[in-house]
């Protein structure tokens, strides 16, 4: 799991991996970048509520795992 200010530079390696988006019932937009080979992660990415914060999970889990984590993460007021 990282963090950083959404106007900063950061990269992700999308080599060997599918890449789509994925739009929860609250309008939250994560896009997914999902391993085609086991020696790479998959990652999550998504923006807070207030666009200032990207967030990022990334590891050897599933879709379904990695939406599991991201639900379970909280913005601190």
């Amino acid at each position: 799991f990282s963090y950083y200010p959404a106007d900063s530079e950061f990269g992700i390696d999308h080599e060997e991996r599918t890449y789509s988006v994925i739009t929860l019932k609250d309008g939250t937009q994560i896009y997914y970048f999902k391993s085609e080979t086991d020696r790479k992660s998959s990652s999550m990415m998504w923006l807070s509520q207030d666009d200032n914060i990207v967030f990022c999970v990334h590891g050897p889990f599933t879709e379904h795992e990695l939406l599991e984590i991201q639900k379970n993460i909280r913005e601190k007021n």
